[in-house]
């Protein structure tokens, strides 16, 4: 049977003199009459096998072109070493033009997704940014859960950090000279905020404080007087800063505009001696008199005859005084006030 044949659609149609019918015409040449649709309805099995059955056809045509096609593609290259320089060369030609054929790139989903971002932001800026990120950053971290933890460690620091330089910290005793009130690695809380709060600095008080201008320039002659000469020009001696030098603590013993003097193991203060029951032993030294000058205060540590001490460099300006020796921590066995 033939391709036409097999496409043809058959239909028997009933006559009116009962013969069979073949298309259009009856077997005897007559034409018989057409009753169309039959029955009342028209029928679409014929139709609907036909559409069937030529679909099916077109799509093994296709088929069967597509596979040519890469045949084609494929076996000039597999008879490729068989060539000559000419086919070689046609066959360059007609490679690229299949080349340049082939579909363009993919490009990646997300730089899509950043050009449209990009244009919506460009089109309506304030609604395409979500509003988390419309956030300033501190805003976001300090509304985030993920940075909770940081959160405490920040506040924490600058809380500790704060209370520290303005209000109160600790301070250690490093030597003898407050000897008997304070022992070496005695541990005190310094508190900073009395003096900014107009109270005083009054007699008997005990105070941290930076050495003074004073000190600093007799340790840096110290220093260098114990530097052995030497001939060659690149010897340079490096003198001592005052920030270098450790806090030290002693106890106010006058204020400024009064006059003081140590004689005959007493210490007197405007002609009056001082009740001084935190000394263990008299002064073994001779000082005075001298005045205080304003804003200034005389400072000598407890243990008299072994501290440097403002009979050594002189009055100590206020500004250089860091706080007052407010309470002791440490040892356990010697935690309480201090005695002023």
């Amino acid at each position: 049977m033939s391709l036409s044949a097999a496409c043809a659609a058959f239909v028997v149609l009933p006559s009116g003199s009962g013969t069979a019918t073949r298309g259009r015409r009856s077997v005897t040449g007559r034409r018989a009459p057409l009753r169309w649709p039959p029955f009342g309805r028209r029928p679409r099995a014929a139709g609907t096998l036909h559409r069937l059955r030529c679909g099916l056809q077109r799509k093994q045509e296709q088929q069967q072109q597509q596979q040519e096609q890469n045949e084609q593609v494929e076996q000039p290259w597999e008879a490729a070493p068989q060539t000559s320089t000419d086919q070689w060369r046609s066959l360059a030609q007609s490679g690229s033009e299949q080349r340049s054929t082939s579909p363009e790139p993919v490009v990646p989903l997300r730089s899509l997704r950043e050009r449209l971002d990009a244009v919506q932001r460009q089109q309506s800026p304030n609604e395409s940014v979500p509003e988390e990120r419309r956030r300033p950053l501190w805003r976001r971290l300090l509304h985030d859960e993920r940075w909770s933890d940081l959160r405490i460690f920040l506040g924490s620091f600058i809380i500790a950090t704060a209370v520290r330089t303005f209000v109160v910290e600790p301070r250690y005793i490093p030597s003898l000279s407050m000897f008997p009130t304070f022992h070496v690695g005695d541990q005190l809380l310094v508190e900073k905020v009395s003096h900014r709060f107009g109270r005083a600095y009054r007699a008997g008080d005990v105070v941290v404080f930076q050495p003074p201008e004073a000190l600093a320039q007799m340790q840096a002659a110290r220093a260098a007087a114990k530097q052995k000469p030497s001939a060659s020009p690149l010897m340079v001696v490096v003198k001592p800063r005052q920030e270098q030098l450790e806090a030290m603590i002693k106890r106010i013993v006058a204020v400024g505009g009064d006059t003081i003097q140590v004689r005959g193991g007493q210490v007197l203060v405007n002609g009056v001696a001082l009740d001084e029951p935190y000394v263990l032993e008299e002064p073994d030294y001779e000082w005075g008199p001298v005045r205080v000058p304003p804003g200034h205060l005389v400072v000598l540590g407890d243990n008299r005859s072994n501290s440097m001490d403002s009979h050594i460099w002189g009055s100590l300006p206020e500004h250089n005084v860091i706080g007052r020796a407010l309470v002791r921590y440490w040892p356990p066995n010697r935690v309480g006030g201090i005695e002023h």
